[in-house]
């Protein structure tokens, strides 16, 4: 037996939007956190090699905190931490969530989870909401990549 969605490939391409750039800000917080530590000489985190995404995101902050990287990295990186926190909840909500049409309309898309109880969550959103999170995803991926880029050629090592 194979179970189809039964929602409009437009639908399907935001959904897929939003896991794709989610895949590319993984990996670019994966890169730039071990730039930081081997840049700036500090250990990596134990929790970069976890499976849990937030544990990894703990790790890029912990490599940040750092004395010796220079406080214009450290601001650029928490400020893009606290924008991936922010978004981190409407990818997952979208990625977790059971999606169907909401009243028949294919332009807006019901996300729901009934359980574990204590995740639960109940949304509905429109196609253009949806590639706006891909969008406020891909943003965060830009920024993080700009991070990576600076970190290596920062000149300004900390003492």
């Amino acid at each position: 037996m194979i179970y189809h969605l039964e929602l409009s490939d437009e639908a399907l391409q935001a959904i897929g939007s939003v896991s794709a750039q989610w895949a590319v800000l993984e990996c670019y917080l994966a890169r730039t956190t071990i730039a930081l530590a081997s840049r700036f000489g500090n250990p990596t985190s134990w929790r970069a090699e976890e499976t849990a995404f937030m544990q990894r995101r703990t790790a890029f902050h912990e490599a940040l905190e750092w004395s010796n990287v220079p406080p214009s990295i450290q601001e650029q990186g928490i400020a893009i931490w606290y924008r991936m926190t922010e978004v981190e909840q409407r990818r997952h909500m979208i990625v977790h969530g059971m999606a169907g049409e909401f009243g028949g309309d294919p332009q807006q898309i019901h996300f729901s989870r009934a359980a574990p109880e204590k995740y639960w969550f109940s949304e509905r959103l429109s196609i253009p909401q949806i590639f706006a999170i891909a969008e406020d995803i891909a943003r965060v991926n830009g920024d993080l990549a700009k991070l990576f880029l600076d970190v290596w050629l920062s000149s300004d090592i900390a003492p």
